[in-house]
């Protein structure tokens, strides 16, 4: 698949080079507000599975909220370990590790979706973004096509980091 993007390009081609362990890891990827029901899935998640490694990446490091989320979790989630997320390719080689991701953030189940993760989207309020993208992907729509042109789109607004 061609994209215009260089990084889209090299996202979906799979020319990323990552070394993996080939282990289970978990990524969660919450909000500087991630609430109850976030958390819940987490803990959801966990329940269900056996994970060799979880790792919660945090999209907005220097920000005192998602600190604060950060820690909540890793608090309830003992063996978690937080990664600051400071560029897309820190971003792209943590979740092309992880074997399942649960975000909160829309750049961070983009990324999933185009690396063709297992990723479920948890959204914060009905018609935000994550809601609209989930919607599209239960009605059919290729995840990956979804993931491309989307990030494809964000990449070009993206002036700033992460």
């Amino acid at each position: 698949m061609r994209s215009t993007d260089p990084i889209v390009g090299s996202v979906v081609s799979g020319e990323w080079k990552v070394v993996s362990d080939g282990g289970k890891r978990f990524v969660i990827i919450p909000r500087q507000n991630s609430g109850e029901n976030f958390f819940s899935r987490v803990r959801d998640v966990i329940r269900k599975n056996s994970f060799d490694e979880i790792v919660i990446l945090s999209l907005q490091p220097d920000h005192r909220g998602e600190k604060r989320v950060c820690e909540q979790l890793q608090e309830e989630v003992k063996d978690a370990i937080i990664v600051p997320i400071h560029s897309l390719e820190m971003l792209v080689c943590e979740i092309y590790r992880a074997s399942c991701v649960l975000s909160q953030r829309y750049h961070g189940a983009l990324t999933a979706l185009a690396l063709k993760k297992n990723v479920e989207i948890v959204h914060q309020t009905e018609g935000d973004k994550l809601a609209s993208l989930r919607e599209s992907l239960s009605n059919g729509v290729s995840a990956l096509r979804i993931g491309e042109e989307t990030l494809r789109s964000a990449l070009m607004r993206m002036a700033s980091p992460l």
